[in-house]
């Protein structure tokens, strides 16, 4: 099968996957948890860290999209990558924990802006333009323009990154810094869907109710949620580890990047064909093995010792990952009406923040005293809410 970009036109589809290429640029990515380590870092305030990312997303994603329903996906889009400029600023700036936690406070506020007002931009220009049942391939395309982006990032820093120097680090920094600056600029030229113009509402409490309301009373979409929430991947946890992990088994620098790279082709092709693999295996089935694909993965890593098999085991590890979002965000979004979608996607991310802030620290605890243990308790968790969670197609269908 030929990998072909899709066809470009300047409207909010492109607009969009070019956000995604550029926001997930980053040429410091495979050497990041060696950044905070050199600076004093334990693997445990690493994984708290990551940890406060997912509180200040917890505590700011309703607001935040409720906010996305009020001003616009357009104004909301601007200020989640005016946040993540920032933060990447002050990234290279930071010398302490407490420095990157506020790097990760407004990393989680741009998150926030970010979540619900993306997707809703995306369905939202896909109804008006009579194209809804084109999600799950639209989707595909653009997520894979950030499996590309981070090709061409990894292969890249395992150029700039050949010597693991503090001169180097900061120049990976640097670039990311300009890439992400690059997605900013995109952002104005977003055209507002007139769906949204149309239907906003100037009461947020109404938003917050009908939104609440709309979850609990819809058990389709609760159903959708819990399995969204509960078989999350961990790839920020994935790619955190893996370079202890790689280090310890004595995987030469160049490959850090390099099979990082390899990873992010691996997820593209996952992310853009992954409607094709629906249709030949059923939603139902398909769904299943792309939620239980990356806990085994895990369960493998937690066993592997050589590099090679190390490098294979993680590659697919990560690409398995992309497979399950285009038809999870599909799916819900089948159940969502456009007035109110961006606060209830920020709510379901608020649930997965909440999630993830808990684990994070635990987790971090787990691979300090043992990566192998962490990876598999992670595999254990995932696999656990694949098949406890698994869904019908009564609960896909509207």
């Amino acid at each position: 099968m030929v990998f072909k970009l899709p066809p470009l036109k300047w409207d909010n589809i492109t607009k969009a996957g070019l956000i995604n290429f550029f926001s997930a640029l980053y040429f410091y990515l495979p050497i990041a948890t060696l950044w905070y380590q050199d600076k004093g870092l334990s693997l445990t305030q690493v994984g708290t860290l990551n940890g406060i990312v997912t509180i200040t997303i917890f505590l700011t994603n309703i607001p935040t999209g409720a906010m996305a329903d009020k001003i616009g996906r357009k104004l909301a889009i601007i200020i989640a990558m005016g946040l993540q400029v920032l933060g990447e600023v002050l990234f290279l700036s930071s010398q302490t924990f407490w420095s990157f936690a506020i790097v990760s406070i407004v990393a989680g506020l741009g998150f926030s802006f970010m979540s619900g007002a993306f997707e809703a931009l995306i369905f939202d220009t896909l109804k008006e333009e009579k194209r809804e049942n084109e999600v799950q391939k639209v989707l595909g395309n653009i997520i894979s323009l950030k499996g590309l982006s981070t090709i061409i990032g990894a292969g890249v820093s395992s150029l700039i990154l050949s010597q693991l120097t503090t001169d180097r680090f900061v120049l990976a920094i640097v670039m990311t810094i300009f890439a992400v600056s690059c997605g900013l600029m995109v952002c104005f030229s977003i055209d507002e869907p007139q769906r949204f113009r149309q239907q906003k509402s100037d009461n947020l409490w109404r938003l917050f109710s009908d939104s609440f309301k709309l979850i609990r009373r819809n058990y389709k979409l609760s159903r959708l949620v819990l399995l969204a929430v509960l078989t999350t991947p961990f790839t920020a946890y994935l790619i955190g580890f893996y370079q202890p992990w790689f280090k310890n088994l004595g995987v030469p620098g160049p490959w850090f990047g390099l099979t990082f790279a390899l990873g992010g082709f691996l997820s593209l092709l996952s992310s853009k064909y992954a409607y094709l693999l629906e249709r030949k295996l059923g939603s139902v089935v398909a769904l299943l093995i792309f939620t239980l694909a990356p806990g085994i993965f895990f369960g493998l890593m937690s066993i592997v010792f050589n590099q090679t098999v190390a490098i294979v085991i993680f590659c697919l590890n990560y690409g398995s990952a992309a497979l399950q979002e285009p038809l999870l965000v599909d799916y819900t979004n089948r159940h969502i009406p456009s007035e109110n979608r961006a606060t209830i996607l920020s709510f379901i991310g608020t649930l997965s923040s909440l999630y993830i802030a808990v684990m994070g620290p635990i987790i971090g605890k787990i691979a300090d005293h043992s990566l192998s243990l962490a990876f598999l308790s992670m595999g254990i968790i995932i696999v656990c809410g694949a098949v406890f969670f698994r869904v019908k197609e009564e609960h896909i269908n509207v």
